[in-house]
């Protein structure tokens, strides 16, 4: 954990900038993608989507990327994601016939040689 800190230090960014990176690189790799997405919560909160690439950066590149998406997330740390979603839920209705279509289609193309 010193060496990570350390890291942090030299390039001025958070440990929390490290550890996405970290984060970001293992879900690249186990997934074999190079965009890549993870929720970042902070203070308890519902969790925002956080995306970013993977593509061959240096890891001072990737960790300097990594504190500006950090960065950005926190300017909408105060967005009522729990309120959105309870109004997403209460409006599934009109939800459910695209799924469904969306289903269908995914059908059709998985049929398809």
């Amino acid at each position: 954990m010193a060496a990570l800190r350390r890291l942090a230090d030299e390039l001025a960014v958070p440990l929390s900038s490290v550890l996405l990176t970290a984060h970001a690189k293992v879900l690249g790799a186990l997934s074999g993608e190079r965009e890549v997405s993870t929720g970042y919560s902070f203070e308890g909160r519902s969790p925002l989507l956080c995306r970013f690439t993977t593509e061959p950066h240096s890891w001072q590149a990737m960790l300097l990327k990594a504190d500006r998406v950090q960065s950005e997330l926190l300017a909408h740390k105060d967005f009522p994601v729990d309120d959105l979603r309870r109004e997403m839920a209460s409006s599934s209705r009109c939800l459910k016939p695209c799924s469904h279509s969306l289903q269908a289609t995914v059908r059709s193309w998985l049929r398809k040689p």
